[in-house]
């Protein structure tokens, strides 16, 4: 029952992992999780308990760090660009398209990342993953958070 009632509450953190920062470890243990179990041979209590510590400790690697990578992003209705995007682990992102001209900031949902188009921030953005991709030296950034909040019940 715990390891059902795990899994369930994993695949609702699943969307909020963008494909471009999932490796390729991850990728596997989550082909295994959704593979479908024969009926003659259910995988052991054993086995799906250590697959969810496997995805659980891979998700907190990512967590844990920062990924720059381009990846085309749908910002509205006849708005898909290609973008460079920064993702402080998985809980904000920066993005900003390739000629400087457009930048969002972007957060996790339920059905995957959310992006609000903000274009004042685009030279901090660029600098930014500039910094990450050791293209510039560290310095300062300043650029607004998003937050993501939930109601906790007592």
């Amino acid at each position: 029952e715990v390891v059902d009632r795990a899994a369930a509450e994993l695949s609702e953190l699943l969307p909020s992992i963008p494909n471009a920062i999932r490796s390729a470890d991850l990728n596997r243990i989550l082909e295994e999780l959704n593979r479908p179990q024969a009926e003659d041979a259910p995988r052991s209590p054993a086995r799906q308990l250590q697959l969810l510590v496997s995805t659980l400790t891979e998700i907190e690697s990512l967590q844990n760090r920062s990924h720059a990578v381009r990846e085309v992003l749908n910002l509205g209705p006849d708005m898909r660009r290609e973008m460079d995007i920064l993702y402080l682990g998985l809980a904000c992102g920066y993005a900003v398209s390739t000629d400087n001209s457009i930048a969002a900031m972007g957060s996790p949902s339920g059905s995957g990342w959310q992006w609000t188009i903000q274009p004042d921030i685009a030279a901090a953005v660029r600098s930014l993953i500039q910094i990450q991709k050791k293209e510039q030296p560290p310095a300062l950034v300043t650029l607004p958070m998003v937050g993501i909040a939930k109601a906790v019940q007592p």
